[in-house]
């Protein structure tokens, strides 16, 4: 198995597919791409967000986790 990495840079607050609070992201040496949806997006380690939608050449937009975090924990509690 091969771990795609790549470099983006925050550009802003915007909009997932859903409605729900994204982090705007361009590529420095890459972008999401189709299948990345639900990968993390890492700053030092720590979870910034998920990969949600990209337009496959140099921008994407990423689900904020923290607008999330009590879901997370009671779906990861329920299973």
């Amino acid at each position: 198995m091969i771990l795609k990495t790549v470099t983006m840079r925050v550009t802003g607050l915007t909009t997932d597919y859903y409605g729900g609070t994204a982090i705007g992201m361009q590529g420095v040496d890459g972008v999401a791409d189709g299948g990345d949806s639900g990968g993390p997006a890492m700053v030092g380690g720590t979870l910034l967000d998920v990969a949600s939608t990209s337009d496959r050449q140099s921008k994407s937009n990423c689900t904020a986790t923290a607008a999330y975090t009590d879901w997370i924990e009671s779906a990861a509690s329920n299973s």
